[in-house]
């Protein structure tokens, strides 16, 4: 998380190929899903999103689930490792 209580996520292109722009979702629960757009990335780069705004509704804890190149969108050899799941801890 940034200063502002924003979610930070990169991308790695872990591929031997460079990644257009694609979309990425993040799936907060509770809160809702964000859809954000992930640059072009070179092979072996990774690749920073836009701070994302973490639903209100979270409350103090909120589970969250990303999925990059979630509209399939991009070639790859390796689909598997496009999910990640991880938890916010929001201060009061």
């Amino acid at each position: 998380m940034d200063p502002q209580g924003r979610l930070l996520v990169s991308v790695a292109n872990d591929g031997g190929g460079d990644a257009p722009a694609s979309a990425t979702r993040v799936v907060f629960s509770p809160g809702g899903t964000v859809e954000v757009v992930t640059p072009p990335i070179p092979a072996g780069f990774i690749g920073t999103l836009e701070p994302i705004v973490i639903p209100t509704s979270c409350g103090e804890q909120c589970n969250f689930t990303i999925t990059v190149d979630s509209k399939s969108d991009v070639t790859e050899a390796n689909e598997i490792n496009n999910v990640a799941n991880g938890i916010c801890f929001i201060p009061e």
